[in-house]
């Protein structure tokens, strides 16, 4: 018998094609950031320092997003 923990979460692990990735910025409050974040959820990640990165799957995908939301800035670095 294995000792589980009565607070043990569940995680379940799906690949993902990624081709590129950016960090974002944004201002966090607005409506178009928190549509962008509820939509893109799948591919959203934090890096080491925090920072919100999204992960696209193609150069297309990632160029729809950009012009879905004018507001957000994708960068190729994190020194931004």
């Amino acid at each position: 018998m294995s000792f589980r923990p009565a607070d043990e979460t569940t995680f379940i692990h799906q690949p993902l094609n990624i081709q590129k990735s950016c960090w974002v910025e944004g201002d966090y409050i607005t409506d178009a950031f928190k549509e962008f974040s509820q939509i893109k959820q799948k591919f959203l990640a934090y890096d080491k320092s925090q920072n919100l990165v999204f992960l696209a799957d193609s150069d297309f995908s990632l160029q729809m997003t950009q012009d879905q939301y004018p507001d957000l800035k994708f960068h190729n670095t994190s020194e931004f």
